[in-house]
């Protein structure tokens, strides 16, 4: 249940992007993500 889990952050795009941008920071894999490209897989 994906839903339950972000609930505490809410679900807002932009939200879930700087949480997922914050988390490959923690982990060493900056990947930046624009408005343009709004998926990891678009931006490489």
């Amino acid at each position: 249940a994906p839903w339950i889990a972000a609930a505490p952050l809410g679900d807002h795009p932009a939200l879930a992007r700087l949480v997922l941008h914050r988390y490959d920071q923690a982990l060493g894999h900056d990947r930046t993500v624009t408005a343009r490209t709004r998926t990891p897989a678009a931006a490489a």
